[in-house]
């Protein structure tokens, strides 16, 4: 089992080589240089079916497959009530945008991280680096970002909050 880290700008080039350590626990290794900034980073694991992952150079991950987040219970405790899920996802503002950073796609739609973490401060974090816009785009002081999948339990209670309410509105307008 490998992977490989490839360089495509144009022609593909091996960057990085991994390999399993004995106990399957890791990947270690290193063959390639990286004198130009790659178009794509692959990450190719050939072990018992195919899987990858890009990285294009105006930060969109491509994933073959699914991300995935452990959320066992075994490992969780003290679990709470979200305060106010529907108040909370109706102060939202999802808008479209555009960035300003030259290599990156127009048109996109998302939330602005610094009304997001008025409203679920929880989800949003903030980089100790800065963003140096060599992208195009400006320098930033700690730039900040949205965890967007930790919205989607805000969003189940919400609606769960939703169909209660038509519920007892279609119990009401029944007992009419």
């Amino acid at each position: 089992n490998h992977i490989y880290i490839y360089m495509d700008g144009g022609n593909r080039a091996t960057l990085a080589y991994f390999e399993r350590d004995a106990n399957n626990k890791f990947w270690q290794g290193y063959d390639g240089n990286d004198s130009n900034p790659p178009y794509y980073t692959w990450f190719h694991y050939n072990g018992t079916g195919y899987e990858s992952m890009q990285f294009k150079n105006d930060g969109t991950l491509y994933v073959d497959g699914s991300l995935v987040t452990t959320s066992d219970i075994r490992l969780k405790e003290n679990f709470r009530e979200l305060d106010n899920p529907l108040d909370k996802v109706c102060a939202l503002n999802g808008v479209k945008f555009d960035w300003k950073s030259e290599s990156k796609p127009n048109d996109n739609i998302g939330l602005l991280a610094q009304e997001v973490e008025k409203i679920i401060p929880e989800v949003v974090h903030t980089s100790e680096k800065l963003a140096d816009g060599e992208d195009g785009s400006p320098e930033v002081d700690n730039p900040k970002s949205v965890e967007y999948a930790n919205l989607v339990p805000y969003l189940v209670e919400a609606i769960k909050e939703l169909t209660e309410k038509v519920k007892d509105l279609e119990t009401k307008l029944e007992n009419k």
